[in-house]
């Protein structure tokens, strides 16, 4: 089933504040920031052009190691003043049309970087759905988010934050990180760094196959903290609410490496997501040239 579904990571080191813009509001104030603004986002497409795919095994590992888009950094800041996204006590069509709305931010973040690199960007719509729905990659999950290549939309279920300890299921940014690492399959996807891991994938031996799944996998979630660097300061995005996401991690990740483990331990998650959101090079998240022990 060509779907790619969020896992949680574990509880690491808390940001470095200079670094991501949360901030010591103690601190002495530092001159306004120059924000990158876009002109013009454009409507989620249902009909976006067909996702680049390998000729060949040698072209899918040049995709994965040393995709062009690696040579690009992402907008930060970005101006995306955010309002979080609130999923307790909504319908399916409010969440929706809030998660709609959140794919504006998170396409204003990446399409700079894509477009540089000689990729297009669509912005993909999202469903929210309470019950089970056949789609193009199969069958939804419960409480489940993931990203379909067959028709390049995202799914998110309305009670996905029932997998989450009650404390923080309601807290901000815990839905944006959520859809941040969907949206990392997303931009995964127009580059072709998605297609040829599926590829690499299934001409591999069994386990050799889980890692590349694994490095798929981190490498979303350290897009992720790419975009959480790139609109944590005009978010307002607290230490607070970083702790609330790495609560989150820590909830849904796993302690212990396995070879059949298709996500990474919550270590190696945290790992890759620091890299995201300490540094705007999309260079720091080559997974698929980090060695085998840092894709655990």
């Amino acid at each position: 089933m060509l779907a790619t579904v969020f896992f949680g990571v574990t509880l690491w080191n808390f940001l470095n504040p200079s670094a991501t813009g949360v901030g010591d509001p103690s601190a002495s104030p530092s001159p306004e920031p120059s924000y990158h603004q876009a002109d013009k986002v454009p409507e989620p497409d249902p009909n976006p052009p067909e996702l680049p795919y390998p000729a060949t095994k040698a072209e899918s590992v040049e995709w994965t190691k040393a995709n062009a888009v690696y040579a690009q950094g992402v907008p930060s800041p970005t101006n995306c003043p955010l309002t979080p996204v609130k999923s307790a006590g909504v319908s399916a069509a409010e969440l929706e049309a809030q998660l709609n709305s959140l794919t504006a931010c998170l396409w204003t973040v990446w399409e700079p970087p894509l477009t540089s690199s000689g990729f297009r960007l669509p912005r993909p719509p999202v469903t929210v759905y309470t019950t089970e729905l056949t789609t193009p990659c199969g069958k939804t999950l419960e409480y489940n988010a993931f990203y379909c290549p067959a028709n390049q939309q995202v799914y998110y279920d309305l009670n996905m934050p029932e997998r989450l300890p009650s404390a923080i299921r309601s807290k901000p940014f815990i839905v944006e990180a959520i859809m941040a690492h969907e949206f990392g399959h997303v931009v995964q996807a127009r580059t072709g760094l998605l297609i040829a891991e599926y590829s690499l994938e299934k001409k591999s031996p069994e386990l050799l196959g889980f890692e590349y799944r694994r490095r798929l996998e981190l490498q979303a979630e350290c897009f992720a903290g790419s975009w959480l660097n790139a609109i944590a300061m005009a978010s307002k995005l607290s230490e607070a609410d970083v702790a609330n996401i790495k609560a989150m991690d820590l909830a849904l990740g796993t302690d212990e490496p396995s070879p059949t483990d298709d996500h990474g331990t919550g270590k190696s998650q945290a790992y890759w997501l620091s890299e995201g959101l300490g540094s705007p090079p999309i260079s720091n998240c080559n997974t698929f040239a980090a060695a085998a022990d840092q894709v655990r």
